[in-house]
């Protein structure tokens, strides 16, 4: 079978990747074995408790990092299905970024 003309090549397509990183105006301390979450940007009227799932999520947030990679970093480490990790990864990511905790990163694949 041959290739068609190169003016007749398939379009390829740039998908997005959407990447999460921990904003660097929040604070992270553990008190007697407890994460929390200290935002300091304008008042800081709230302090967040993050579990160990979500404690292991934040440190792999110091750098960007996609849905997938962050649910399979939890495959790896707490031996669960792949699909219990996608959820509890979608659930923490959406709650950081309703509480204005991380931001998203767009990334061309």
């Amino acid at each position: 079978m041959s290739s068609p003309p190169n003016d007749q090549q398939p379009a390829t397509n740039n998908q997005r990747l959407t990447l999460y990183l921990r904003k660097d105006d929040v604070l992270s301390r553990t008190v007697a074995g407890a994460t929390l979450l200290v935002p300091v940007h304008g008042c800081t009227q709230s302090v967040f408790t993050l579990n160990d799932t979500g404690r292991r999520l934040w440190e792999l947030i110091e750098t960007p990092r996609s849905e997938d990679s962050l649910a399979g970093a939890l495959v790896g480490q707490y031996h669960i299905p792949p699909e219990a990790a996608r959820q509890d990864v979608k659930k923490f990511l959406s709650d950081m970024l309703r509480l204005n905790l991380v931001i998203e990163q767009a990334e061309e694949s």
